[in-house]
Parts: C-alpha cells; sequence; structure tokens
C-alpha cells in the first residue's frame, strides 16, 4: 500500500502564536494526529507474513530488474538542516506513529524501496534481506500496526525504511514543515519551545502533549495547564 504525500490538502487552523504570553512562553501550539493503538506481543506469524511478502518482492526486483530507481529521501535532504529535521522527529514522536498502522507486515517496503536497499548494500541472496530485517522486528509492537512500529517508535533505522515512511507527511506534519521555513525563531533561538498536542481523530480525545526546542523534549502529564 502506498500513501501520497499531502501536500495541496487544505492546511489546519493556524498556529496559536504565543510569544508574548508569559504564561506559556511557546513560540507556537501546533495539533498533531495521536496513534490510539495498544502495545502487545509482536507474534511468530508477523514474522512470517513479512518473510513471506519478502520473499514475493524479492522475485520480483529479480525477475524485474528495470523497476523504478531508488529515489533520495525527506531524511536524507534534511541532513543539511539538522534543525529541521530534529523539530519534525519531535512533532512525529507527539503523535506516536498514527501514520504507521495501516503498514501491517508489508511495512510500505515497495519494490522501489527495497531494490534501492539492495543495491545500496549489494544484497545477492533472499537469505541476505531477510537476516537484515527480522533482526529489527521488536518484540512488543503497537496492535494492528507496523510490525517494526515498536514501544518506541519505528525499530527500523532511516536507512533501512520505505520511500513512504521516509517521505510521507500527513497534513499536520506538512503544515508544521511549513512554519518552520517561513519562520526563523525555532531554528535560530534554540531556547524557544513549540507545544504539539497530539488528539485522536475520531472521540478527539487528547493522547499526548509535548513541548520541545531543538535541544530538548518534554511530554507533559494530561491535566496540566494548557
Amino acid at each position: 500500500m502506498s500513501i501520497q504525500t499531502k501536500m495541496n490538502e487544505s492546511q489546519p487552523p493556524r498556529a496559536n502564536t504565543t510569544q508574548t504570553d508569559e504564561q506559556h512562553k511557546y513560540a507556537a501550539t501546533f495539533h498533531s494526529p495521536a496513534n490510539e493503538r495498544t502495545v502487545i506481543v509482536n507474534n511468530e506469524a508477523n514474522a512470517l507474513q513479512f518473510k513471506a511478502y519478502l520473499s514475493q518482492q524479492f522475485n520480483e526486483i529479480t525477475h524485474h530488474p528495470e523497476a523504478d530507481h531508488y529515489v533520495e529521501s525527506l531524511f536524507e535532504v534534511y541532513s543539511q538542516a539538522p534543525d529541521t529535521k530534529t523539530l519534525l522527529g519531535h512533532f512525529c514522536r507527539t503523535c506516536g506513529g498514527h501514520c504507521c498502522t495501516q503498514a501491517g507486515n508489508t511495512a510500505f517496503l515497495d519494490l522501489t524501496s527495497l531494490k534501492g536497499i539492495i543495491e545500496k548494500l549489494n544484497i545477492t541472496s533472499l537469505q541476505q534481506l531477510e537476516r537484515l530485517y527480522c533482526c529489527y522486528i521488536p518484540t512488543l509492537h503497537y496492535q494492528n500496526s507496523c510490525i517494526f512500529h515498536g514501544k518506541h517508535g519505528c525499530s527500523l533505522p532511516n536507512w533501512l525504511r520505505s520511500e513512504t515512511c521516509n517521505r510521507f507527511m500527513c497534513s499536520e506534519l506538512n503544515y508544521f514543515y511549513h512554519h518552520l521555513q517561513q519562520s526563523d525563531h525555532l531554528l535560530t533561538q534554540r531556547a524557544s519551545y513549540t507545544k504539539v498536542i497530539a488528539k485522536s481523530d475520531t472521540t478527539k480525545h487528547t493522547y499526548r502533549v509535548s513541548v520541545f526546542s531543538v535541544d530538548e523534549y518534554q511530554e507533559l502529564r494530561l491535566g496540566t495547564s494548557n
């Protein structure tokens, strides 16, 4: 399954700027989606289904070497702007991986993603590919979510994730990213804090609230002052 970047979606409500608010002292407040799943044991059936999927994809790549070439990921592009990468990571951390819940036992690893990884690492056999990925399968993961969606986030390093995972921006993250590009204070004043509230799409229940800067990330206990 593939998710297209929502670059043209309507933007969420504008950020609540509070630079002059002595009570809060946040540069801005944003809202994010929220992962609502519970953590359970990652059973063997998930691993078997993932291996079967890898086998299918590897055979397809072997028989169709003309598949699309690897595309540079957003996180590679951001490597020249580490502050931006850090702040986007903090935003996603607050959400907890709402977009990961559709990946199942495929981890969104399509032919393009796997072909690029196979070429980069000079992988020549399915067994090599299985060993590479299966060592990252976490013991615990979120129920009905990606096999690699562990308690503390994705267990895969960025360079092993799919292009979907590395390039996708939900509308809320996209809005936050464009805010960073249009304002200098979050990148130049490292003591400035952003506040993010992660809410359920369905019940509107608040799951997490965080405040962060480039150098610090903190989750607030629910029930504290807004």
